[in-house]
């Protein structure tokens, strides 16, 4: 299971001035409505120009990253240590298995499901070490045992990157002058 978080795009436009702009030439407003996503251009908002900045073109600031970030609920990454094929898929007997119960021995509390079988199947786990083993019973009520180990990583959650460009720029590159 996912979780979805809305995150919206910011877009803010910088103008270059020049060495003559005082605080007087700066309108104090939002240049972009993040709720309606509208695009900022310099032409949409020249009243906001500084005196003296009409012939500079403005810079555009972009916070990229999608606009539904999916947050794991369960790993990313599961790597799994068994001996042989696997505790309960591997076991063999003489003459008829009736019997499989499966255990946690070590690890978050997660609810184990279906217990009488060769396979287990794990859901809604979070990152962790475990440790889960199978006892099997044959039809004369001898039992064996095996154990496996689950190692779960948390997913990467790496922070958005900014990006500075020229105005209707689409490269993710820029400077400041």
């Amino acid at each position: 299971m996912l979780m979805a978080l809305n995150v919206p795009v910011l877009t803010i436009v910088l103008l270059l001035i020049t060495a003559e702009t005082s605080a007087q030439d700066y309108v104090e407003e939002e240049l972009c409505d993040i709720e309606t996503k509208s695009p900022c251009s310099a032409k949409e908002h020249e009243e906001c120009r500084p005196q003296n900045a009409h012939d500079k073109s403005p810079l555009e600031f972009t916070l990229e990253g999608p606009s539904v970030v999916q947050l794991p609920v369960d790993s990313a990454q599961v790597k799994v240590t068994f001996p042989d094929k696997g505790p309960g898929q591997g076991s063999v007997d003489d003459d008829k298995i009736v019997a499989f119960k499966w255990t946690q021995d070590k690890g978050p509390s997660i609810p184990l499901g279906a217990m009488n079988t060769p396979i287990l199947t794990l859901d809604n786990m979070v990152a962790g070490s475990y440790v889960f083993s199978v006892q099997v019973t044959d039809s004369g009520g001898l039992t064996s045992s095996a154990s496996a180990r689950v190692e779960i990583e948390a997913e990467r959650d790496d922070p958005p990157k900014a990006h500075i460009n020229e105005c209707g720029s689409k490269e993710h590159t820029g400077s400041l002058t």
